[in-house]
């Protein structure tokens, strides 16, 4: 079953970072966002956890799933572990208000897909 497979774990472990994520969001709006560096260490310690996760998924996956930002996600885990200074807390606050609820239905839509 595929669900057993790396691919599936993998998946299944960027979902959990993305719950991690849609705690905060649903905890605190952007000002209290701005002002708890404790949610956005979290927020941004999820975000690159993703990314990595996301950097080991299988190419053939990759190539099965397209509209999934694969790079990109990969980029943000970069950026957060090699420039953690330069984050804009701003555009994380964009990226999980307009871009994880999309990943998430994405990675529960393919899990389905190849179950």
């Amino acid at each position: 079953m595929f669900m057993e497979t790396k691919d599936g774990v993998l998946l299944k472990k960027i979902l959990g970072e993305i719950e991690v994520i849609e705690e905060v969001k649903l905890k605190i709006d952007f000002p209290e966002f701005i002002a708890d560096k404790v949610c956005q260490h979290a927020v941004v310690m999820a975000l690159l956890n993703s990314g990595e996760l996301s950097r080991s998924i299988s190419p053939e996956i990759r190539e099965r799933a397209p509209h999934i930002p694969w790079m990109q996600i990969i980029g943000l885990r970069n950026v957060a572990a090699h420039g953690y200074a330069s984050l804009s807390m701003l555009d994380i606050w964009k990226t999980i208000t307009d871009d994880i609820p999309l990943l998430q239905q994405n990675i529960e839509n393919l899990l389905k897909e190849l179950s």
